[in-house]
């Protein structure tokens, strides 16, 4: 590499250490009786019905039918108006995905969900921030106030059994989704940054109605802003 290029290789090294600081990450090593946060910022979880497991030579969480884990509040891991940030994780489904309903009631799952105080039954409201599937399709969601819409809907990419990492980018004027480190869909543009309060966030349960949870294997989560 010639001296020019190794100069812009550090430089952009640097910025994206700048500009994606880790407040929280996982990887379900250990034996503690909660979740322990690797970042030191101790944004600990504490998981229910879920059982630590190694994988493929991962360590990671196998979440029953009913089983998620309780992140810290929205406001503490990303503040009250996150302009910027990132939601990352690996998922290998005990389901499968493509054989969900897509019935507007049905067929619903959070993989990751951090959203405003909200009674809303369905990951689509306002003032939110997540990954889920809706029958065969992956939503991905960073909407502010007065707007609903995910700003991606693409064809599921997660098998039953197979390990899969999503990675979801949002700053002002972009919106990016990635699957296994390959850009998957993207939306540019202005948005209304999302609004936070002391809603507790959530991996595989949807934080207002507490349902539509996922069965399966999670590993090396991380946020960031």
């Amino acid at each position: 590499m010639t001296r020019p290029a190794c100069l812009a290789a550090i430089l952009l090294l640097a910025c994206r250490v700048v500009l994606a600081d880790d407040v929280l990450r996982y990887d379900f090593a250990g034996d503690r009786p909660f979740v322990v946060d690797l970042s030191g910022h101790l944004n600990h979880g504490l998981a229910h019905e879920a059982t630590r497991v190694t994988d493929e030579g991962r360590s990671c969480l196998s979440l029953g039918q009913h089983g998620f884990v309780r992140l810290p509040e929205a406001e503490l891991l990303l503040g009250k108006q996150p302009l910027r940030g990132f939601l990352e994780l690996s998922l290998k489904p005990g389901f499968e995905p493509s054989l969900l309903s897509a019935d507007t009631w049905e067929g619903w799952v959070a993989l990751i969900y951090i959203q405003k105080t909200s009674g809303n039954g369905l990951p689509d409201g306002a003032n939110e921030i997540g990954l889920a599937l809706h029958g065969p399709k992956l939503i991905a969601k960073v909407v502010g106030p007065g707007d609903y819409g995910p700003f991606a809907v693409i064809d599921c990419p997660l098998k039953r059994g197979q390990w899969t990492t999503l990675r979801m980018e949002w700053e002002p004027g972009r919106r990016a989704l990635y699957v296994d480190g390959n850009l998957a869909a993207e939306k540019l543009g202005d948005y209304a940054p999302p609004e936070l309060d002391m809603f507790p966030a959530f991996i595989g349960r949807h934080p207002s109605s507490g349902k539509w949870n996922f069965g399966g294997l999670v590993a090396d989560v991380a946020i960031g802003r």
